[in-house]
């Protein structure tokens, strides 16, 4: 089992010895790496050697009672500098965040009421997102609560082409609550657990064994702690007295728990957004506001996926819903691997990353398709199907709509390959070469290269070719 990591006099960093003793505890299967049963693909082995899992437990999280904490108990001159700052500069941006705020307080109050966190922190990202879903910041932080990947993953957020679990404003305010709670067990302070939020605990583990002060003011005023940590805390404090007593500072009445009124509707597998709006008649941006974390035009494929909707638009979507064969609800188009085919020319081909094609097919191995196999290609909407259907068929060598009669494939050039032999492998004419790749005599012919060639029966390549004349 994970352990919760212990508190840390000295900054988080790995140094190339605690690298390779890492390295060295997996081969050696080191108990306290007790992940090594599942294997190493896709864990990170640097929060392993940190604290012996790449997960936080949070089972042994929740066993945990915290302090209460309320910004009420708090009054600094920096925090009443940025209370200004707010009334004044800084208005019409706040007023836009509380606009999106009500959305999603209702339930953070629930889960960290749920987690034993205390309230007030649901506010924090006022200044971490501004209450934007979507945020990314410029270090890659994503979401409300702005988590980076790696920290992301300890939490148990995860993601892939098609959604980012750091944008699903539910499972990453749970995450939040747990990480608050680490951090609070950490420093057993909450401010220098906020402060640990903003540079991590590694940053204000090594300001306090610096200082030989605890207390978060302190630090400050020495300024051990990076600047925007020193103005993180107030600027926090100060978003928090206004968005709980905004006419008291000269803002419009705010009602934080007012319900959005959302239902959640879980789809069995990849379901085009359009056809959701469709069949529920909400429109597809308040959809996509409603599901930030979904990245793509569906859900992700082979997946059960947590919708959400107006309750409103709930019964009519799932009445509608039930009515769209499982094969209509996203548009898809299955293509025959031809010889010399590989996966990244039939990506390019439709227009779309490798990555949800291997994934849809369950690829282990990228590189590796074999001619003859029926692979499945994911198209945004209908409209975009026809339209890729239309333009596939006037391509030259297109596998989409080829002539009756006439099969029409692949081939890579490999190094040291001449025109006349891989004419004379194929049983084609050169000339026929020049024609469909749009050749003249002076093209080089570079190893890699991919050339279309045409047959009106499946090729049959002899291994070898008698030298040129």
């Amino acid at each position: 089992m994970a352990r919760v990591p212990p508190f840390r006099s000295r900054p988080l960093k790995l140094s190339r010895a605690l690298r390779l003793a890492a390295l060295l505890a997996l081969l050696a299967g080191c108990k306290s790496f007790d992940y090594l049963g599942h294997g190493v693909e896709g864990r990170d082995v640097q929060l392993i050697a940190l604290y012996g899992s790449d997960r936080i437990d949070t089972a042994q999280l929740d066993k945990i009672t915290i302090k209460g904490f309320s910004i009420n108990d708090f009054n600094n001159p920096t925090v009443q500098r940025f209370i200004s700052g707010y009334q004044t500069y800084g208005r019409d941006n706040l007023l836009e965040t509380l606009g999106r705020a009500h959305v999603y307080l209702p339930f953070i109050f629930e889960a960290f009421k749920e987690k034993g966190v205390p309230a007030d922190l649901a506010y924090l990202p006022i200044i971490e997102s501004s209450f934007n879903a979507r945020a990314v910041s410029y270090m890659s932080a994503t979401g409300l609560w702005q988590f980076m990947y790696g920290t992301g993953r300890m939490y148990g957020l995860d993601g892939n082409y098609w959604y980012d679990d750091r944008m699903d404003p539910r499972r990453s305010t749970v995450a939040a609550a747990y990480m608050f709670k680490w951090l609070f067990q950490t420093f057993d302070n909450w401010l220098l657990a906020l402060a640990a939020y903003n540079s991590g605990p590694g940053t204000v583990a090594a300001a306090i064994q610096k200082t030989g002060s605890s207390n978060y003011w302190e630090l400050c005023r020495q300024n051990a702690l990076p600047r925007e940590t020193r103005e993180y805390v107030p600027k926090f404090i100060a978003a928090t007295f206004i968005a709980k007593n905004p006419e008291k500072y000269g803002f419009p009445p705010f009602d934080p728990s007012k319900d959005p009124r959302i239902k959640t509707y879980t789809v069995e597998d990849a379901t085009d957004l359009g056809i959701i709006a469709q069949c529920s008649g909400v429109p597809l941006e308040q959809l996509q506001l409603l599901n930030p974390a979904l990245r793509q035009w569906a859900t992700p494929p082979m997946l059960q996926y947590p919708v959400h909707l107006p309750e409103a638009a709930y019964d009519r979507f799932a009445a509608n819903y039930r009515k769209i064969p499982p094969e209509d609800r996203v548009t898809f188009r299955r293509y025959l691997v031809r010889m010399g085919d590989n996966l990244t020319a039939i990506a390019a081909r439709y227009g779309i990353p490798v990555n949800p094609i291997a994934q849809i097919n369950r690829f282990k191995n990228q590189h590796f398709i074999q001619a003859g196999e029926s692979i499945i290609i994911p198209i945004r909407g209908l409209d975009n199907a026809r339209q890729m259907d239309a333009r596939l068929s006037a391509m030259a060598g297109s596998n989409a709509a080829p002539k009756r009669g006439t099969y029409t494939f692949l081939h890579e050039v490999e190094d040291g390959e001449s025109l006349y032999e891989i004419a004379l492998r194929y049983g084609v004419e050169i000339f026929d070469l020049f024609e469909w790749n749009e050749l003249t005599s002076k093209t080089d012919i570079m190893k890699g290269k991919l050339l279309v060639l045409k047959k009106s029966t499946a090729p049959a390549p002899r291994r070898t070719a008698p030298p040129a004349p």
